[in-house]
């Protein structure tokens, strides 16, 4: 269980406070024993907590508030190509919206595409930011939906759509 949440989580150097909690370890639908599409599409029957994100080609990036600076980073670091180009075209509401989800032991999990860091699907030519998710920094708990869509219009920030799925078509 705990080397599920070990992929990326990001401590303080003096505090040893979590300072960055993205997503835990994830596997496709089928993949593994609780992940099968009975498990699942029990699971769907909240909503409020359970959805179906689509699929979004790119690169995983969580911010953080370092020394009063926001920064970003990649599962592994903040000085990677992507982590780098990221940091180079983090938007003025992504930043402050950061700084938001760190005084509140939030941390908010987006998506970046660029066409330099193209994986399959073409964005096109500008780099963006989506929000995926934010999570607890305190007991690791998902907002819900509901809120990250409302957090994301208030804040005026691109969030990822859910896929068109129905519980129906789970099991």
């Amino acid at each position: 269980k705990y080397g599920k949440e070990t992929r990326g989580t990001t401590f303080h150097k003096e505090t040893g406070e979590i300072v960055s909690l993205p997503f835990e370890k994830f596997f496709n639908v089928g993949e593994q024993e609780w992940t099968q599409p009975s498990t699942v599409a029990l699971d769907m029957q909240y909503p409020w907590t359970s959805y179906v994100a689509e699929k979004r080609d790119g690169s995983m990036i969580t911010g953080v508030v370092v020394n009063d600076k926001v920064r970003v980073k990649t599962k592994k670091s903040f000085y990677s190509d992507v982590a780098i180009e990221a940091q180079a075209h983090l938007p003025a509401a992504e930043e402050k919206f950061v700084r938001w989800c760190a005084r509140y032991n939030l941390c908010p999990i987006f998506e970046f595409t660029s066409p330099n860091n193209k994986v399959v699907i073409d964005y096109g030519q500008d780099p963006g930011y989506t929000l995926l998710a934010i999570r607890s920094m305190i007991d690791g708990a998902y907002t819900r939906r509901d809120l990250v869509e409302s957090l994301a219009r208030t804040w005026r920030i691109p969030v990822v759509p859910t896929a068109d799925i129905t519980f129906e078509q789970m099991q």
